[in-house]
């Protein structure tokens, strides 16, 4: 990605994945949000086909809600993340932070980039979420490499370098979600225990409730599983959240890593 950063001769970069299916104006959608000269990076939605099994299918509802934990803080002047697999920066950014041979070591080098970009104070981050500026990407296959792959997700921001991300990471994901999902036993003993959680399952599904509006999103299957999903969601994330912080083992790019740090 470097070397193609720097012999690229243009003034704004895209990226994408191989395993992704771009729409047919995806380029000029993504593009002219750098008319602004203000702009420095560009986020695009991510969205998975339906497909059979359980897995596919909340694969598939989970992803607009992840796209709004990196849109959402862009609509507040936040950055915290993205996904490189639809993700457009101005080169001169790109250059500006060191690229991604700049960054240090992570595991999620996508967002590091662009909290990198963001730090620097001189571009403003947007997001699009049109349907020309969304990707389709191809769902993981079995349990093992989706919770390799969260992990991995998990860890980056866990152990990311910059501490806003760690200290939001830090007192939401890692303490107020898993600990409020954990006092339900509790109820038992007082019925008011359980609005702990009530109030996690609250705050997850403003997110959900909003992500359902997109264009593209096939509504009426969304808001159908809504519930459900975001029950099973709230104690997936905590467990992956959890597992990350314990350092267990993931695979990234051929090598099995400890989340976190170096080696394997």
């Amino acid at each position: 990605l470097d070397l193609a950063i720097d012999a690229a001769r243009v003034e704004v970069l895209l990226f994408t994945d191989a395993d992704c299916v771009m729409p047919d104006r995806w380029a000029g959608e993504m593009a002219a949000h750098f008319a602004d000269p203000s702009v420095g990076a560009v986020l695009g939605r991510v969205m998975l086909p339906e497909d059979r099994g359980f897995l596919r299918r909340f694969q598939a509802f989970e992803q607009p809600l992840i796209n709004q934990y990196n849109i959402a803080p862009v609509g507040l002047g936040g950055a915290f993340g993205c996904f490189g697999n639809n993700l457009a920066l101005r080169r001169e950014a790109a250059v500006a932070v060191g690229g991604f041979r700049g960054l240090g070591w992570s595991v999620t080098e996508d967002t590091t980039l662009l909290t990198a970009l963001r730090d620097l104070g001189r571009w403003k981050v947007k997001a699009a979420v049109s349907a020309e500026a969304t990707v389709t990407t191809a769902a993981k296959p079995d349990w093992r490499s989706y919770v390799n792959q969260h992990t991995r997700w998990n860890a980056g921001a866990i152990y990311a370098r910059d501490w806003q991300t760690r200290l939001t990471y830090l007192l939401v994901i890692v303490l107020y979600l898993p600990l409020t999902l954990a006092v339900l036993p509790l109820g038992f003993l007082d019925w008011r225990v359980p609005l702990l959680s009530l109030a996690s399952f609250v705050s997850v599904g403003s997110f959900g409730l909003l992500a359902g509006v997109y264009p593209g999103v096939a509504r009426a299957r969304y808001y159908r599983r809504c519930v459900p999903y975001l029950v099973f969601f709230l104690f997936f994330y905590s467990f992956v959240t959890w597992r990350a912080v314990l350092a267990r083992r993931l695979v990234w790019k051929g090598r099995r890593l400890s989340a976190g740090r170096r080696g394997g």
